[in-house]
């Protein structure tokens, strides 16, 4: 026997009328519900963001990332942020408001990651990018040994800050993490910086011995006393290896007798000829302009910020009104857009100036061009994006550029 059924039938007029009207009178009385953000949401919205745009403008080495919402009549304040003096700022002003608040703003480093929230690169070169993912863009590069704050773990991936503060993330295979016991204890040991531009960490003291891992110019690693021509070293991750004497220095007395010297960086420059241009490089192996200059300064004792867009506000500005006289070895250039009455200066490339009208930088490959006519390297097109010139020798005038040996990460 077949199961038997009731006939569909189809609902008449009145009742679809009547059925579009209850969909229509609940849609009304909801939408009647939702309710536009109180005064004192509207306010908190404007302190946090007038707070980040005073104290934290430049989001590459501070995040701020915090927002005002309401929920069940109550306001909350969420989102997280790395800098604890835009945190406290934030509580004092909130506070002279007189709004009431719940806080639910992280203040990093994140308390998930633990206690291990430094770390020293273990690789030659790791690679720092903007997101999280191999495929995403390479925002910077960090060489071995250099000291890292780590403020959130996504994954496999951590949020990152280099020493001059840039901030990015980076793959966990990349970092040994520490403690601040760690940390201090890296810092008070024996340690070497690597001086030539490239070399191998070998497996025995003899030039014969196969390879441990490669190492650039600038990486710092704990040792111990040379022996047969070799410092034992070790590697931030365990891992131990030989480097020559010749090849690097003792780091304690390197760093308080380094200084920005023309000649020192006019040869470490030249010697750059020729190594590709490299987005996010900062390492002998490649380097963009900025993270060229970079690496010349950090090997004559100074840490300057990352991109050139942040390092044309440091040291004093060099006369170029009438020409390129007044330029010395070592000068920083900077190329880009003028400003106008209807468009901001934007800075894109920067240089360093030699001597005889040349200078040298990462474009396409490192290479030296010229300010002067007359000269086979001269280029029209950078004479005519040419910004200025700032002077970064002088230390006392180098604004937030610092001495390695002030700085409290190494």
């Amino acid at each position: 026997m077949k199961n038997k059924h009731t006939p569909l039938r189809l609902p008449g007029p009145l009742i679809i009328t009547g059925i579009l009207t209850l969909i229509i009178s609940g849609i009304i009385s909801e939408s009647c519900q939702i309710q536009n953000p109180s005064d004192d949401a509207l306010l908190a919205d404007k302190i946090i963001n007038q707070l980040k745009d005073s104290l934290n403008p430049d989001s590459r080495v501070a995040l701020v990332s915090v927002k005002a919402e309401e929920s069940q009549n109550q306001l909350i304040i969420k989102g997280e942020t790395t800098d604890s003096f835009y945190y406290k700022s934030l509580i004092v002003e909130l506070s002279k408001a007189e709004i009431d608040w719940t806080d639910s703003i992280i203040l990093l480093p994140d308390e998930s990651i633990g206690p291990q929230n430094w770390g020293l690169v273990n690789l030659s070169v790791a690679n720092l990018r903007s997101q999280t993912g191999h495929s995403k863009e390479m925002a910077t590069q960090a060489i071995m040994g250099t000291p890292l704050r780590v403020f959130k773990k996504s994954g496999s991936w951590l949020y990152v800050q280099t020493p001059d503060k840039y901030l990015a993330w980076t793959n966990d295979a990349a970092v040994q993490v520490l403690t601040m016991q760690e940390h201090a204890i890296w810092k008070g040991s024996k340690r070497i910086i690597y001086l030539k531009d490239f070399g191998l960490i070998l497996s025995g003291p003899d030039n014969n011995a196969s390879a441990v891992s490669d190492i650039v110019m600038g990486s710092v690693l704990q040792c111990q006393e040379s022996e047969n021509g070799f410092y034992p070293v070790f590697l931030p991750d365990g891992r131990s290896g030989y480097l020559p004497v010749g090849d690097a220095a003792d780091f304690a007395q390197w760093k308080d007798l380094v200084q920005p010297a023309a000649n020192s960086l006019e040869t470490i420059g030249l010697e750059m000829i020729g190594r590709p241009y490299l987005w996010g490089g900062t390492s002998t192996k490649g380097f963009d302009c900025s993270g060229f200059v970079k690496t010349l300064y950090y090997m004559n004792g100074l840490v300057l910020s990352r991109d050139a867009s942040q390092q044309i506000n440091q040291g004093e500005t060099v006369t170029t009104d009438e020409g390129f006289d007044q330029l010395a070895a070592g000068d920083l250039l900077f190329f880009g857009r003028k400003a106008s009455t209807d468009r901001s200066e934007r800075i894109t490339h920067v240089g360093m100036y030699l001597s005889g009208g040349r200078y040298i930088h990462s474009s396409g490959r490192v290479k030296l061009n010229s300010f002067v006519k007359s000269d086979e390297l001269y280029s029209q097109y950078l004479v005519d994006i040419f910004v200025r010139a700032k002077r970064i020798m002088k230390v006392e005038s180098t604004n937030s550029a610092i001495r390695i040996s002030d700085h409290s990460w190494y």
